[in-house]
This record gives C-alpha cells, sequence and structure tokens, in this order.
C-alpha cells in the first residue's frame, strides 16, 4: 500500500472515530486489525448514530419506518376487526398525518377526497364502485379507504409506516387488508392483480427512482385498468399564491432552491430528498415522461386539496 492511500485511510478512520464518538488513534488500530467487529464494539451511540446516517442516505437500500422502533420487543392485541354494524374507528390523533384538526375534520376530508376520487374517475369510464381489486398505495391509517365499501371486494391498503399499518391491521381488518411496504419499487402481488390503484399525496414525495414505481403500478394493473395519482404541479403552485398562509406556501418561499426552480421552465423539482421530500412537476412534462409508459387520461388540477389529480391507463399491448 502506498503512503498516500494509506493517509486517506487514517483521514477517513478519524472521521468516522468523530462521528461516532470514539478516539482517533483506538479506531484507527481497531480498524486495521478487524475492521467491522472491533469499530463497531469500540463505538459508543453507534445504533443511533448509524439510524441518523441511513434515514439520511436514500440511496441505503429499501426503508421503512418500524413499529415501535426502540423496542425489543413489542406485542399485538389479538383483534377480529371492527363488530359488523358499528362504525369503524377513529385511530388516534398522532397517526392523522395532518389531515383535520377533529375527529370529524379527518373522516369528512377522506370522504371529500374519495368522492372527488370517484367523480374524476368517473370521468374517465372507470366506475369506482365496480373494481373489485382495489390498492390504496400510501393508506396511511385508511383514511380514504375505509369509505371504500369492502363487500366481496378485495380492498388492500400499503404504506412504508409500521405504526400506521399496525394500527389498520387491528381495527379495520376484517374487512380491508394492509401489508407494510419499502421504499424499494417493488410490491409482493401478482402481475395484472389490481383493477384500480390510487395513490393520494403519494408521488408528492418520491424523488428519486419515479419511473421504476410508475412501472410497478404498470405491472401490478390489468390491461386496461387504472391508476389515481395525485401531483403537487403548477396548478398547485398557482393556487399557494392565493393561500400563502398555508405551511407549504410558506416553506417554498423560504427556500432559495425552490425560488429559483419554479420561477422559470421546469419539467420536475425536488426539495430534499427520501420520505421529506417535496416534488413538483409541471403537466406537459407528465403527459410526455409518463406518456410513455401510461395512457394519461386527465389531469385534474385542485382534485385533492391543492394537488391536481393525474389519471393512468394501461395500455392493452
Amino acid at each position: 500500500m502506498s503512503a498516500r492511500p494509506c493517509l486517506h485511510l487514517r483521514d477517513r478512520v478519524r472521521r468516522l472515530a468523530a462521528m461516532f464518538g470514539v478516539r482517533a488513534t483506538s479506531a484507527l488500530k481497531a480498524a486495521l486489525s478487524a475492521p467491522a467487529n472491533a469499530l463497531i464494539d469500540a463505538a459508543t451511540h453507534l445504533p443511533r448514530r448509524v439510524q441518523g446516517i441511513v434515514r439520511r442516505d436514500f440511496s441505503i437500500g429499501a426503508r421503512f419506518l418500524p413499529y415501535e422502533p426502540d423496542a425489543d420487543a413489542w406485542v399485538l392485541p389479538l383483534s377480529d376487526g371492527p363488530p359488523p354494524g358499528r362504525a369503524l374507528p377513529v385511530p388516534p390523533q398522532e397517526l392523522w398525518l395532518g389531515y383535520g384538526r377533529t375527529p370529524e375534520e379527518y373522516l369528512a376530508n377522506g370522504k371529500r377526497d374519495v368522492d372527488k376520487m370517484q367523480e374524476v374517475l368517473a370521468k374517465a369510464d372507470v366506475e369506482l364502485a365496480a373494481c373489485p381489486r382495489i390498492l390504496d398505495l400510501g393508506c396511511g391509517a385508511g383514511r380514504m379507504l375505509r369509505w371504500l365499501d369492502a363487500g366481496e371486494r378485495e380492498i388492500w391498503g400499503a404504506d412504508v409506516s409500521g405504526p400506521h399499518i399496525m394500527w389498520c391491521q387491528g381495527h379495520l381488518s376484517p374487512p380491508y387488508r394492509f401489508l407494510t411496504s419499502t421504499s424499494c419499487p417493488h410490491l409482493p402481488f401478482e402481475s395484472r392483480h389490481f383493477d384500480l390503484i390510487y395513490a393520494g399525496s403519494l408521488f408528492t414525495h418520491i424523488s428519486d427512482l419515479v419511473e421504476t414505481w410508475l412501472l410497478e403500478i404498470r405491472r401490478l394493473l390489468k390491461p386496461g385498468a387504472a391508476a389515481y395519482v395525485t401531483i403537487h404541479d403548477e396548478h398547485t403552485l398557482r393556487a399557494l399564491d392565493r393561500f400563502r398562509e398555508r405551511p407549504l406556501a410558506r416553506r417554498l418561499n423560504a427556500e432559495p432552491p425552490a425560488r429559483q426552480f419554479w420561477k422559470r421552465p421546469f419539467g420536475m423539482f425536488t426539495l430534499r430528498r427520501g420520505f421529506n421530500a417535496l416534488v413538483f412537476y409541471d403537466d406537459r412534462f407528465i403527459r410526455t415522461s409518463w406518456g410513455r409508459l401510461f395512457d394519461v387520461v386527465s389531469i385534474t388540477p385542485e382534485a385533492y386539496d391543492l394537488q391536481s389529480a393525474v389519471v393512468l391507463r394501461r395500455r392493452d399491448s
């Protein structure tokens, strides 16, 4: 090994040592004598530090938000789902994701978004009530899904948040079905399984692997079936000019990259990465880029609060 690479190695180990709270000298010896185990054994607060690094680096593997992340053991109560004829329970407020300040407002928001989705899909010749297999991608605590009549239908909810899915499995299943997904663009269903997939305010937070997620949705849809996806677009930006008190409007105006991006022509831009990303599209970009994978049937402004709704149809070929 030449002297220069060795210096680089020492510098890297010292930086790692400073990050993990161990002495540089002992860390260097540990790294050289047993590169993996010794450094890990010597480091203090390593798990928490590593978790922080992994959360910030979106390129590290498939990720999700685990249930009880700080617990080594946990339990779920046995549940048979809601009693027949009884109203579905409302999740605790910490699972509302900002949709409402009261239980009544939270429920009303979900009903409103499902009614609007039904209206937009009907204009695209998709009858929501006639879809026997539906996937709510990014379902949260079932805010929208709970308003779909299960009956004999197969209705799934998927989300990367373990706490949300665990609550749904304990309180809304049956009749609905749930799974914890990951940031990896793959879902554990057979190809051509669903008649409808919808994603409310999901692609507003996916900054990487967008096309791969779209291809996965296409794989899961039956030929001719539809997807309903909401996005931030130029209509959203114009609407935020009218509602400058909104947290999103204040955030956009406070971040120089956002002002720089949206004040000139753009196809897509994102603020930050990972689960905290905020993604914006131009509709022409949607029709051109996404149109290579689907038929873009319609783009409806302000269909999901200030977000636009995009109806995509899988081509028969």
